[in-house]
């Protein structure tokens, strides 16, 4: 409205008032604001308070003579090489490029001689540095040069750790800005870490390359227990900011919600627009701030541009005041629910959008102290708070007010400018990008903003320079998964595979020369600090397996089992123990020890009844086939327990109440009991005793079978409708009501290894699959150990009786957090347990409950992976007492509640200690709770086998595959055919012009093949020429698994028919898969140095 309208209307109110004076002339700015050789822009005309704007081509910066961009004599495009003097090492790159947009490529070069704590830090171009000396507690300091502004940290420390405190800095001018492709790789890799995740630098197209992994991922945080990120966006309203930049910040605002939602990590979020004053759109402790439909919702119909109405000054100070009171305000509320330690476990990104010239309410420096000071931000705790600032708009940026905004770490960036809001959307399309494939197994991001390859991260296309496309799948970052036959489409190969290296290790190690095994070969493991021994099938390594490498850089010594020292390992050939007892019948051959192959027969005196198998086979494992031969009376109230091969049993009396103990042969150990005790059902206490030789290992069928034969009877839910076998003693069923708690426990500890503890993270997450199948839903507790435990998840978090997000947590499990400590404290992580239970009854006491559930009606199951090498903090057998205790558990000779509680340990690698793992172990009649695995694979294969009857089981799978069409990829939801629909589907097959002579389908569709396609009882789509190679697709939950490869049709829908061709039937278009889970064998063989933990 114009001031002399206003002052018109005013008279009119106002009768009687003197008359005014004529309005002078409105004030107006001079007009001359030309710029050579670029345009400029008026927002307001030329009346006062109008910005105006200047653009300059690419290259060029807003000057009076709009020159390049000049640092000295370097304009854009120039080159500078660096060479160091002799004794001094480059480190950094040997050219830089001046670009564009004012900066040098690359990362600043430093000449180094090694010879300090920490390395040179260098000089930044455009800095100079105070200080030279690099020890332990050292500082430097940098200031820039006139005209420049500093960002990143004026000061440095050097560290405990060997590296220098804080942000590389780096002088700007007021005229540079970031490239839209700096921010999505920088920003990108940094907001990554905050979410535990792995994001990719590059571009999501992968049809052209696999990419790799950023070289600059320094710093990797990973959600623990009751964790969380509180992600806090700040978006700068001020009269700077004109409405279509605002309208993008606000775009860019729900864009980053939704993006991160896709990712299923567990985030909060708080939204502020801010002006003179801030406005809070979404609080991060109201109900909807963990809801990102609900964020989304209220930041498009609660944060407009007139919001501010006149108070449209700049006042970053205030809006970092109200994130800090939001923080103060969820500590407090932590506290008086009684989870302070909770609390500590949330991170914390802040976002802000800004141009940085704040105008009013001061440094906003005092605010972030404040954030710091209530979140206790030390060395300790720096990742648990990260602050961006983004300068934004259409004003020169205020370098200086953002750098006092960001966070500074090393190796990483949180300050940024701009060119244009438009630059801002751009950067952002592929900032969290799933194309690092090997962290974000199967996770497909479903948000509305994702690509198409975003949304199908797995899918590769494989061209070759002529001739038909093939299609694959991502199996890593270095191998694709496709049909055989698109190797005669596509002549060059050597692109498909990206060779991937490995970081050198400095420690010093062993010779393995000096180690050799007479039969075998020696294979270095952990940079040659331990050497695994191994031996051609049918032999073991004798007297140990492995050999550690000592501080004096000798291998452990080799000594036979009574002590004597040995100079060499030899394979010898694996053997079976011999009867040290057989009561009441006798067994021939009689022999100390029985070859491979070899049968043991069991015959009875008369009056007695062979009970168990009459004859054994030594297998090739060196256990023996069937169970334990019997000769029975059937006088005792309980059943002659027997005398299993290579034991020794004292006690002959089988009333209630009488004991029998049992002992191992000399080098043999017992997995089991070693006391039974009848009991008034006439059934023995424990488990049957098993004497073992450490070289023994039980196969995947061995595993696949017990333990899940025993877990399915701890899992299973009450139905008046199944009938219960004779034979079973045990059947835990949980009523309504009831619940169970399933606690996975995994070894970190050095003598595991990075890529057991990978592969044993990966059964876990199979075994979650397999539970979620029995439709039973426990909470979940997880937790990894080493010096000391690391909970994940515990079983008081709310979200922890939901299957996907619990997987979600599992897989994000690294080995390196427990990098410098990693001794095997196994009592520290059972302790662990036990106080989350007691957490949890404490908690349900204070719902109302009189009884705490957990400790009465609850089932409890703990799954233990470890090689049972203990090496500080004591026996963990005390813990495990203490559990039983509070579970009351063994109190009550007539109700034991032995049902409530299942301790399962997997002995993994040439390593285990097989006393400590049987010791943990449950001991349940019929049943068997410990197992060692000669690798972690063989587990692998264990679980597999039960993950492919889960996943393709009678009946109809649905699934999907992906399709390109015009250049756009399409998901393709088809069933895979099972039972009778399975037959009818593989008939078709001979319709197939190629195959029209076939009489038997058999011959042309082997058990190896899925089989999809038809209109029964649904028309599911077909594939087409060019899709063979890839993957055929199962959701389960929110992760995808490929279960086939695409291989051929009957017919191609998708091109017109030839002239004289008969009639295509959609009824008999079929598609064959072939089946993954028949060629995993071959998969596991070919990628064993991958380290891929999902084979």
């Amino acid at each position: 409205m114009a001031p002399s309208l206003c002052a018109l209307l005013l008279l009119a109110l106002h009768p009687g008032a003197w008359a005014q004076p004529p309005q002078e002339a409105a004030p107006s700015c001079g007009q001359d604001v030309g710029i050579r050789n670029g345009t400029f822009a008026l927002s307001d005309g030329y009346r006062p308070g109008s910005v105006l704007t200047y653009s300059c081509p690419p290259g060029f910066y807003a000057y009076p003579q709009g020159s390049r961009p000049r640092r000295a004599s370097y304009p854009v495009g120039s080159v500078l090489t660096f060479e160091c003097l002799d004794g001094y090492t480059l480190r950094g790159p040997a050219q830089r490029v001046c670009q564009g947009n004012g900066h040098w490529d690359g990362g600043t070069p430093a000449c180094d001689d090694g010879a300090e704590h920490c390395p040179n830090p260098g000089v930044p171009p455009g800095t100079t540095k105070s200080g030279s000396r690099y020890r332990l507690g050292e500082r430097v300091s940098y200031r820039c040069q006139a005209g420049l502004s500093l960002v990143g940290s004026a000061q440095r420390v050097c560290t405990e750790a060997g590296e220098w405190s804080g942000a590389e800095p780096s002088c700007r001018a007021p005229f540079s800005y970031d490239r839209v492709e700096d921010v999505g790789a920088q920003f990108g890799a940094s907001f990554s870490n905050v979410l535990g995740l792995a994001s990719s630098s590059a571009s999501s197209s992968l049809n052209a390359s696999i990419i790799k992994p950023p070289t600059f991922l320094g710093r990797r945080l990973i959600l623990s227990e009751n964790s969380f990120v509180n992600i806090y966006l700040l978006v700068d309203s001020s009269r700077s900011v004109n409405n279509e930049s605002f309208q993008i910040f606000k775009e860019w605002v729900e864009n980053i919600v939704a993006r991160i939602d896709s990712f299923e990590v567990a985030s909060s979020f708080a939204v502020i627009s801010y002006a003179t004053k801030p406005k809070k759109i979404v609080s991060i402790y109201d109900p909807e701030a963990s809801d990102a439909t609900e964020v989304i919702k209220k930041t498009k119909t609660g944060m407009n541009f007139q919001d501010h109405g006149n108070g449209t000054g700049t006042n970053t100070r205030a809006a970092l005041l109200e994130v800090y009171n939001m923080i103060l305000f969820q500590k407090e509320s932590f506290k008086r629910d009684g989870k302070p330690d909770a609390w500590k476990e949330i991170r914390h990104a802040i976002i802000v959008l800004t141009d940085g010239k704040y105008n009013m309410g001061g440094s906003p420096k005092d605010a972030v102290a404040k954030i710091e000071d209530v979140l206790e931000i030390k060395p300790d705790r720096k990742d648990y708070l990260d602050i961006y600032a983004f300068g934004i708009g259409t004003q020169e940026v205020d370098w200086a007010g953002l750098n006092e905004i960001a966070s500074k770490k090393e190796g990483e960036r949180h300050a940024f400018m701009m060119e244009s809001s438009q630059n801002l959307k751009a950067a952002f399309e592929d900032v969290l990008d799933p194309t690092n494939i090997q962290n974000l197994c199967g996770l497909g991001n479903d948000s509305q903003t994702a690509t198409h390859q975003q949304q199908n991260p797995w899918h590769v296309l494989i061209k070759g320079t002529t001739g038909a496309s093939c299609r694959g799948s991502l199996v890593s970052d270095s191998w694709v998964l496709t049909a055989a036959h698109c190797f005669n489409q596509v002549t060059d190969t050597s692109l498909w595979r990206v060779q991937v290296g490995a970081a050198a290790s400095d420690a010093p190690s062993c010779d393995p020369q000096a180690a050799q095994i007479v039969g075998g070969s020696a294979r270095p493991q952990r940079q040659g600090q331990l050497l695994v021994y191994q031996c051609p099938e049918g032999q073991f390594p004798f007297p140990a397996p492995v050999r550690e490498c000592r501080s004096d850089l000798r291998w452990s010594p080799l000594r036979a089992p009574g002590g004597r020292p040995l100079a060499r390992a030899e394979c010898r050939a694996i053997q079976c123990p011999g009867p040290l007892e057989f009561d009441n019948g006798h067994f021939h051959p009689r022999q100390p020890r029985y070859n491979i192959s070899q049968t043991l027969t069991f015959e009875c005196f008369e009056g007695y009844t062979l009970r168990g198998p009459p004859t054994r086979t030594c297998l090739p494992n060196g256990k023996w086939s069937g169970g334990t031969a019997i000769c029975d009376d059937g006088e005792g109230q309980c059943p002659d327990p027997g005398v299993p091969i290579g034991a020794t049993k004292d006690g002959q009396h089988y009333r209630v109440e009488d004991r029998v103990r049992y002992r191992c042969g000399r080098g043999l150990v017992m997995f089991g009991s070693k006391e039974r005790t009848c009991q008034e059902s006439g059934a023995w206490s424990g488990t049957e005793p098993e004497c073992r030789d450490p070289s023994t290992y039980d196969t995947p069928e061995e595993v696949s079978s017990a333990f899940i034969a025993s877990l399915s009877e701890t899992v299973e839910v009450a139905d008046p409708n199944r009938t219960t076998s004779e034979n079973v003693k045990r059947k835990i069923r949980i009523e309504a009501g009831g619940s169970m708690n399933i606690y996975l426990v995994i070894d970190a500890s050095d003598s595991v290894g990075e890529g057991n503890f990978s592969r044993a993270r990966d059964v876990l997450v199979q075994l979650i699959e397999k539970i979620s199948s029995y439709g039973v839903f426990p909470r979940y507790g997880i937790l990894t150990f080493a010096t000391n435990p690391h909970v994940v998840v515990s079983t008081t978090n709310p979200q922890s009786s939901d299957a996907n997000w619990v997987t979600t947590q599992l897989e994000n499990l690294k080995y390196e957090t427990h990098a410098l400590r990693s001794g095997t404290n196994t009592k520290a992580a059972l302790e662990a347990v036990h106080n989350m239970i007691i957490q949890q009854e404490q908690e349900e006491i204070r719902k109302g409950h009189k009884v705490a559930p957990v400790a009465n009606s609850t089932r409890h199951v703990l799954v233990l992976m470890t090689d049972g090498n203990t090496n500080m903090g004591g026996s963990p057998v005390p813990v495990v007492r203490q559990i039983r205790e509070l579970l009351s558990i063994g109190r009550d000779i007539r109700n034991p509640r032995e049902d409530y509680l299942d301790i399962y340990v997997f002995g993994i690698g040439a390593m285990v200690n097989h006393e400590n793992i049987a010791e943990l172990a449950s001991k349940k009649s019929g049943e068997k709770h410990v197992f060692h695995m000669q690798d972690i694979r063989d587990l692998q294969k264990a679980f597999h086998e039960m993950i492919e009857r889960l996943l393709l089981t009678v009946g109809e799978v649905p699934a999907l595959f992906v399709h390109e069409k015009k250049k756009q990829l399409e998901r393709k939801l088809v069933n895979i055919k099972n039972g009778v629909k399975k037959s009818a589907c593989e008939a078709d097959a001979k319709r197939a012009p190629i195959y029209a002579n076939v009489t038997d389908v058999k011959q042309v569709v082997t058990p190896r093949f899925l089989c999809t396609g038809g209109i029964d009882p649904v028309v599911d789509p077909n594939t087409c020429k060019g899709d063979s190679g890839g993957p055929l697709i199962i959701a389960k939950g929110k992760r995808y698994v490929q279960v086939g490869v695409i291989s051929w049709g009957v017919f191609d829908l998708c091109t017109p028919p030839k002239r004289n061709e008969p009639v295509r039937n959609e009824a008999h278009a079929r598609d064959f898969h072939l089946n993954l889970f028949t060629v995993l064998p071959w998969l596991r063989e070919k990628l064993a140095d991958e380290e891929l933990g999902f084979i």
